[in-house]
C-alpha cells in the first residue's frame, strides 16, 4: 500500500514531494517506486492520456512495419524456397518443370542439426564463470549452484525453451534473425523464455542496433477467453473488445494486441523512461502499462544524486545469423545469400528437364491433305490403319527435332552447386562422407576449415545466449521464491553456514555430537524405556517367552539393519537465511555464459580431439583422469561423473586380484614371499647353528675343551701302533666329513643370501613396473631382466657345481668311513686295514 500511495502522489502532481527537475534526489526515489510497482500504471492515467499514447504507439508501429517491407519480402521468398512448396509453371509451355533444388533446405537442416547439440550440451546449456580471484573457492561453489539450478530451469521447468531452441536454430539460417522473449509467469511461478520469430518483432529498420532502437513492438493474437481472463484479474483495463457485437463463424477469433517497449516521461522530470505498453490495435486503446526498468537499472551520480541514465530491460533477446551488409538492424541468412544462386540452379535444372521432356514427347506438323478419321488416333501394337492420302504418309507429316539436354547445363549446375557449398560450408566431410583411409589429423584439419564459417556464427549465438541467461538470473533475483531455490539445492552444509552454525562433524569442542554428526539434539535420542534398551516397550500382557515389540520412539526411525537412528529432518531456513541465499542471483561478481566451445561444435570434432589427447596417457606430468573426463564429455555422456568412484574401482580390484594371482603363480606374492623369506631365514639360522656346532665339535676333536666337566686324566694305556694308525685314519675320515658338511652349510648360506637378494630385486622390479609404463621404464625393465637372468644363471651353475662336489665328497666319504677289516700277518698281528663293502661286519 505504501508503494501505491507514493506512486499516486507522484502521478497526481504533488510538486512539494516530487521535487523539480532531473537534479532532484527525489526523482530517483520516484523512479524506484515506479519500477517496483506491480500494478497497472495505465489505471493512474487519464482517458485522454491513454488515448493519445495508444494512437501514437499504433501510428509508429505501422511506420516501423513499412520501413522493413523490403526485408519482409525477402524473408517470405526465403521461407518459400526452404519449404519446397510446389507451384504451377506455364513457361515455356503449359505444365513446364518447376523444380526447386533443396539448397537452402539442406543448409538449414545441416546447421540446425549441428548447432542444437553444441548449444544444448545434453542438458547443461549454461555454466557460470567466476570473475576475479577466488582463494577460498566460495565463488566457484556459488557458480556451481547457479549452473545446476539454471540448467534445471531451462531443461526441466521451461518446456518451451528446448523446443524453442530447436525452432530458433532452424529459422536462423533461413531468415537471418530470431528472438527469445523472457518474462515472469506469475500463474506458473517460474520464468519463461520462448522463441519469437523475427517477423513478429517490429523494429525501425534503420536502427543501429536492437539495444538502441527507440521502440520494439510485437503483435500478439489474443483469444477472447484470454482477454476476458486478463480483464477479470485486473491486469488489463476494461475496454471495448473487437469481438463484441460481431457474428462470425469462429466465436473465438483472435484479436491483435500490440506489446510495445517505448519511452514516456511520466514523472515530468524532462527525461523519458522506458515502459511496456499493451494496446488494442483495432480499438486503439491502452489496456496496460508497466515499467521496463528495475530499481537497480537506475544509474545515479554519487556526487550530486542526479539520475544519469536508466537501463532499459527489454523482454526480447535478439539472435543474429550474419550481420546485414546494408546496415539493416535485422541480420542476414542463407535465404538472402543464396537467393540469386539458387534461382540460377533452379533455372538450369528446369531447362534440363524441359529439354528432356520435349525430346521424349516430340511434336510437329500434319498436312491438310492427310485425311484421317476424326478424333484421336491410337495405334495398337501390330496394327495398321488405312488413311486417305495422296503419295506417302511421311510427306504429309513433319516431326520437329529437339536436341535434348545440353551437357553444358550439367557442368553449369555442378559449378553453381560447388559455389553454394562454399557459402554454406556443407562439405562431404561435414556430412559424414569423408574419404576412407584418411589420417585423423587430415580429417580434423578439413573439419576445422569447413567449420570456420559456422564457428563465427556460433560465436554470435553464444553472445545472445549470455544476454538471455543474464535476463534469466535477473528474473530469478526479482521474482523467484528463495524457498524454491533452497528446496532444489537441499545443501545442509550451506544452510548451516547461512544460519551461522558449524557444519556436521565440525561442532565446537564440548558440544555433544549427537545423531547425524550433531544435527539432532539430545531430545531426539531414543529414551530409556522399561526394559533397559532404548526404545523397548514394556512387556504388557505378552505371552510367556514372547519377545518384546520394538517400537521406534518419537523422532527416531529403524534402519533396514534394525538399528535405531534419528530421523533425518530437513533444515528450514529463516527469512534472513533465504534472503542471503537469494543473493546468489546478484550478478555483480559473476558472469553467466554458455559453456560450449564455438570451435568445437560437432561430435566428430570432439571425439577426434579426445582421441588426440588419449595418446598422451601414461606420460610423465599428464593427468590421466582429466583426459578420461574429456573423452566421456566428447561422447556426450550426460552422467559422466558417475564413471569415477572414490577409492579403488571394481576393475582396479579385479586387476589387483589378477596381478596377485599372477604373482602367486610366479612365487612373488607378497604373503608367500614373506613366508619364503622367513623360511629361508630360519634355514639360514639353522645352517649357521649347525656350522657353529661343527666348529665346536672340531675344536673338541682337535684338542679343544669341552663343556662337560672332565674326569681326572689318567695315564694312557699302551696302544699298538697299528691300531693307533687305524684310529687316526678314522679320525681323518670324520674330519673330512665335517669339512664336507661345513662346505655344504656355507654353500647353502650363500645360496640363501643370493635368493634373498633376488627376491628383493624382483619386488623392486614389480614396484617399478607399477609406477611407470613409459618406454624408458620398459628399457630399464629389459636391462633389469638381463641382469637378473645372468644372476639366476650364476646361482644355477653354482648350485649344480655344489651338487657335483657333494656327490664326489659323498663317494669319498663312503670309501673312507666304510667298515675296515684288519689284515693280520702270520703271527696274528694287524698289519693293514681295508674297506669292507660287503656289510657282513
Amino acid at each position: 500500500m505504501a508503494k501505491n500511495l507514493a506512486y499516486n502522489r507522484e502521478l497526481d502532481g504533488d510538486a512539494d514531494k516530487l521535487g523539480k527537475g532531473r537534479g532532484s534526489r527525489k526523482t530517483a526515489e520516484n523512479l524506484a517506486t515506479i519500477a517496483e510497482y506491480d500494478g497497472n500504471l495505465a489505471e493512474r492515467l487519464s482517458d485522454e492520456d491513454r488515448k493519445r499514447m495508444a494512437e501514437e504507439a499504433v501510428r509508429e508501429y505501422e511506420h516501423d512495419e513499412k520501413s522493413r517491407e523490403e526485408w519482409l519480402n525477402g524473408v517470405d521468398r526465403a521461407i518459400k524456397n526452404a519449404r519446397q512448396k510446389p507451384e504451377k509453371k506455364n513457361y515455356p509451355f503449359e505444365g513446364a518443370s518447376n523444380i526447386k533444388y533443396p539448397l537452402l533446405t539442406t543448409a538449414m537442416n545441416q546447421f540446425g542439426a549441428r548447432a542444437y547439440g553444441a548449444v544444448t550440451r545434453s542438458d547443461q546449456p549454461m555454466i557460470c564463470k567466476v570473475v576475479g580471484e577466488d582463494p577460498q573457492g566460495l565463488k566457484a561453489k556459488r557458480a556451481d549452484r547457479l549452473s545446476r539450478f539454471g540448467n534445471y530451469q531451462l531443461m526441466y521447468m521451461m518446456d518451451e525453451w528446448d523446443s524453442g531452441t530447436d525452432k530458433l536454430l532452424h529459422m536462423l539460417p533461413v531468415i537471418g534473425a530470431g528472438f527469445r522473449k523472457g518474462y515472469w509467469r506469475a500463474d506458473m511461478g517460474r520464468p519463461t523464455l520462448e522463441f519469437t520469430s523475427a517477423k513478429d518483432v517490429v523494429v525501425p529498420n534503420d536502427s543501429p542496433s536492437f539495444d538502441r532502437a527507440p521502440r520494439m513492438t510485437q503483435p500478439t493474437p489474443m483469444y477472447p477467453y484470454e482477454i476476458d481472463r486478463l480483464i477479470g484479474s485486473g491486469k488489463w483495463l476494461n475496454h471495448k473488445r473487437d469481438y463484441e457485437g460481431q457474428k462470425d463463424e469462429d466465436s473465438q477469433k483472435a484479436c491483435v494486441y500490440l506489446e510495445q517497449v517505448r519511452y514516456y516521461d511520466l514523472d515530468g522530470d524532462g527525461m523519458m523512461e522506458p515502459y511496456i505498453a499493451t494496446i488494442s490495435k483495432d480499438q486503439r486503446e491502452l489496456v496496460r502499462l508497466e515499467a521496463a526498468f528495475w530499481a537497480n537499472s537506475i544509474r545515479v551520480n554519487t556526487m550530486d544524486g542526479k539520475v544519469e541514465t536508466i537501463m532499459r530491460e527489454s523482454p526480447w533477446i535478439d539472435y543474429s545469423f550474419l550481420p546485414d551488409i546494408e546496415g539493416s538492424v535485422y541480420g542476414m541468412g542463407f535465404g538472402q545469400l543464396l537467393e540469386s544462386l539458387g534461382g540460377a540452379i533452379n533455372t538450369a535444372l528446369n531447362q534440363i528437364f524441359d529439354a528432356a521432356h520435349r525430346q521424349n514427347a516430340g511434336g510437329g506438323f500434319i498436312s491438310q491433305g492427310l485425311r484421317l478419321r476424326g478424333g484421336e488416333v491410337r495405334i495398337k501394337p501390330a496394327e495398321f490403319l488405312n488413311v486417305n492420302v495422296p503419295g506417302r504418309v511421311s510427306d504429309a507429316i513433319h516431326e520437329l527435332q529437339f536436341a535434348g539436354p545440353s551437357p553444358v547445363l550439367f557442368q553449369l549446375v555442378e559449378f553453381l552447386l560447388g559455389a553454394a557449398a562454399d557459402i554454406t560450408s556443407v562439405k562431404d566431410v561435414m556430412t559424414g562422407e569423408a574419404p576412407s583411409g584418411q589420417a585423423m589429423g587430415a580429417t580434423l584439419a578439413l573439419i576445422e576449415q569447413g567449420m570456420q564459417v559456422f564457428s563465427t556464427i556460433y560465436t554470435r549465438i553464444y553472445r545472445a545466449m549470455r544476454k538471455e541467461f543474464r535476463l534469466l538470473m535477473r528474473l530469478n533475483s526479482r521474482y523467484l521464491d528463495p524457498a524454491v531455490y533452497a528446496e532444489f539445492l537441499d545443501d545442509e552444509e550451506l544452510f548451516l553456514e547461512l544460519m551461522g552454525m558449524p557444519a556436521p562433524g565440525q561442532m565446537p569442542q564440548g558440544m555433544p555430537q549427537t545423531g547425524m554428526g550433531g544435527m539432532f539434539p539430545q531430545s531426539l535420542q531414543a529414551p530409556q524405556m522399561p526394559g533397559g534398551m532404548p526404545g523397548q516397550m514394556p512387556e504388557m500382557g505378552m505371552p510367556q517367552g514372547a519377545a518384546p515389540i520394538q517400537m521406534p520412539p518419537q523422532g527416531m526411525q529403524q534402519s533396514p539393519g534394525g538399528v535405531m537412528m534419528p530421523k533425518r529432518q530437513k533444515l528450514q531456513l529463516s527469512p534472513d537465511g533465504l534472503a542471503e541465499l537469494a543473493k546468489d542471483f546478484d550478478l555483480k561478481n559473476m558472469d553467466v555464459a554458455p559453456g560450449a566451445d564455438p570451435r568445437s561444435v560437432t561430435d566428430m570434432q570432439r571425439m577426434m580431439r579426445a582421441q588426440y589427447l588419449a595418446q598422451f596417457k601414461g606420460q610423465p606430468g599428464i593427468d590421466n583422469k582429466w583426459i578420461q573426463e574429456q573423452e566421456l564429455q566428447a561422447a556426450n555422456i550426460s552422467d559422466w561423473p558417475k564413471a569415477f568412484i572414490e577409492g579403488p574401482s571394481p576393475l582396479d580390484e579385479h586387476n589387483a586380484a589378477m596381478a596377485k594371482e599372477e604373482l602367486r603363480g610366479l612365487g612373488l606374492d607378497n604373503d608367500l614371499k614373506e613366508q619364503q623369506v622367513k623360511k629361508t631365514a630360519k634355514e639360514a639360522e639353522k645352517t649357521f647353528h649347525e656350522a657353529g656346532k661343527l666348529a665346536f665339535e672340531r675344536g673338541v676333536m682337535e684338542g679343544g675343551g669341552s663343556l662337560e666337566p672332565q674326569a681326572p686324566v689318567e695315564a694312557p694305556e699302551q696302544v699298538d701302533p697299528r691300531e693307533q694308525e687305524l684310529a687316526d685314519r678314522d679320525m681323518a675320515v670324520k674330519m673330512r666329513d665335517m669339512d664336507v658338511r661345513e662346505m655344504e652349510v656355507n654353500s647353502k648360506a650363500e645360496i640363501t643370501r643370493l635368493k634373498l637378494q633376488i627376491d628383493e630385486m624382483k619386488a623392486d622390479r614389480e614396484l617399478a613396473l607399477k609406477e611407470s609404463e613409459s618406454k624408458e621404464a620398459n628399457g630399464r625393465e629389459e636391462k633389469f631382466d638381463a641382469a637378473l637372468g645372468a644372476m639366476l644363471e650364476a646361482v644355477g651353475s653354482m648350485s649344480d657345481g655344489l651338487n657335483v662336489m657333494m656327490k664326489n665328497q659323498e663317494q669319498i666319504a663312503q670309501i673312507m668311513i666304510a667298515p675296515r677289516v684288519l689284515v693280520h700277518d702270520e703271527n696274528g698281528r694287524p698289519v693293514a686295514a681295508r674297506p669292507d663293502f660287503t656289510g657282513n661286519n
